[in-house]
């Protein structure tokens, strides 16, 4: 029986591969959903407090797997922050570029 829950958990992995490739080789664009904007912010909110939560009850009870389950907590709150990050080269361009297209009617690029 667990056999069969490991096995089922496992299978979205090789989808999700195959799907990133295909999509790579055809450059296709990922697109944006409301849904993964919303898991990714309640990430971002709730990850930082269960993994402090985890180091300290690791801590407590002399348990490195437990500390180390906080530490990877610590590192998705991370990965949410950089992808709800507004991207500092989109904005670059757009402050560096717009006095030029503004003055001129020329883009810097």
């Amino acid at each position: 029986m667990a056999a069969g829950r490991a096995m089922g958990a496992g299978a979205p992995g090789p989808y999700v591969a195959i799907e990133s490739i295909h999509k790579l080789i055809t450059a296709q664009h990922p697109g944006t959903s409301v849904l993964g904007i919303i898991i990714t912010a309640l990430s971002l909110a709730i990850m930082p407090v269960l993994g402090i939560a985890k180091h300290r009850l690791g801590a407590r009870l002399n348990s490195g797997a437990t500390a180390g389950e906080g530490t990877q907590n610590l590192l998705c709150a991370y990965l949410a922050g950089a992808v709800l990050a507004p991207r500092g080269g989109t904005y670059e361009r757009c402050l560096c570029s717009w006095p030029v297209t503004a003055g001129t009617g020329h883009g810097a690029g």
